[in-house]
Formats: C-alpha cells, sequence, structure tokens
C-alpha cells in the first residue's frame, strides 16, 4: 500500500514525525554499533532523518525501514572513510619531520629499508589467514572486533592469529638480527 497523499504540509510533518519516532531508536543502534562512538552515531541518525525529510521516497511504511536502513550505512561509511583521510593528513603532516630526521643519517635510512622489506618479506611467509590478520591490525589499525567482523570469524580467532603471527615474525626478525650482525 503506497502511502495517502499528503495534500497538506502538516499531513507530510506528521508522517515524518511519526517516522522518526518509530525507526529512530533502530537507525541510531546501527550507527552506534558501527561507529562506536557515540556522538557520531547521533550525527548519522540526524543526518538520516534530515534526508528523510528533504527528500522522502515513495515508499510505502512497510518497505521505509530498509530505506532508512541503508541510508544509515551509507553514512556511517562516508563518516569511516572522513575519518580515514584525517588520519592520513595528520600522518602526512608529521612526514616532513620524519624525513628530514631520517635523512641526517643514510645509514640509519638504509637499516630501516632494509628491515621493512624483510618484514614484508616475513609477513608475505606467513599463513595466509595470519598476514591478513597483521595487516589489518597494524597496517590498517584496526581493532580485534573490527577484524573480526571483516573476515567473519569470531573474536578469538583473530587473537590467535596475530598472537601465532607475531611469534613467527619475532623468530624472523630475530634470525634477520643475528644475520645482520654477523
Amino acid at each position: 500500500m503506497r502511502p495517502p497523499d499528503e495534500a497538506t504540509p502538516t499531513a507530510h510533518r506528521e508522517r515524518l514525525q511519526a517516522l522518526a519516532v518509530l525507526h529512530r531508536p533502530r537507525v541510531r543502534r546501527v550507527a552506534l554499533r558501527f561507529l562506536r562512538d557515540p556522538d557520531a552515531a547521533d550525527d548519522v541518525t540526524q543526518d538520516v532523518f534530515v534526508r528523510l525529510q528533504r527528500s522522502p521516497p515513495k515508499l510505502d511504511d512497510t518497505r521505509i525501514g530498509s530505506w532508512l536502513h541503508t541510508v544509515t550505512l551509507n553514512l556511517c561509511r562516508d563518516q569511516l572513510r572522513r575519518r580515514a583521510r584525517a588520519a592520513e593528513r595528520l600522518a602526512t603532516d608529521d612526514a616532513p619531520a620524519t624525513a628530514a630526521a631520517a635523512g641526517a643519517d643514510p645509514a640509519a635510512r638504509l637499516d630501516r629499508d632494509r628491515a621493512r622489506r624483510a618484514l614484508d618479506q616475513a609477513i608475505e611467509r606467513l599463513p595466509a589467514d595470519q598476514a591478513r590478520a597483521i595487516r589489518l591490525r597494524f597496517v590498517e589499525g584496526l581493532s580485534y572486533g573490527d577484524i573480526a567482523r571483516r573476515l567473519g570469524v569470531p573474536q578469538g580467532t583473530v587473537a590467535s592469529r596475530v598472537f601465532r603471527a607475531l611469534a613467527r615474525l619475532g623468530q624472523d626478525v630475530e634470525a634477520l638480527h643475528l644475520e645482520v650482525l654477523s
């Protein structure tokens, strides 16, 4: 059943208010679960209902929940992308000072480059599930919970993969360090 034509602004406003009262708690729960930040979840929730008010979809009340869920997830993804870009900008802003300090000693820079290549090679030798867990944890900076959701495995499995990978990497790095010293 399609929503009745809302010939009057009052009817339209009342319908939007009723939808907000009905769906706001669920939209906020989804945003909070996705973002893990109450303030960001509140912002996304407000943006969802602003979008609903500005351009309401032509859906009946039984399908509006799916539309709201999709918009919520899209706004959460946008929020996470903005966070990642901001973190990148901060890292880039610090990079010149780090690069200048590293450039002062060519031997130290060469040692760091060799160590980085050795570590990359050691990660490539890990079993695929452990290598992926290590990259998600330490390169992308995800929490164990986020990694578990992304990989579709229990959080304990992620923790054991990271632990085993670090143990193997420690052995490889120790062997490499002894090689460099000799």
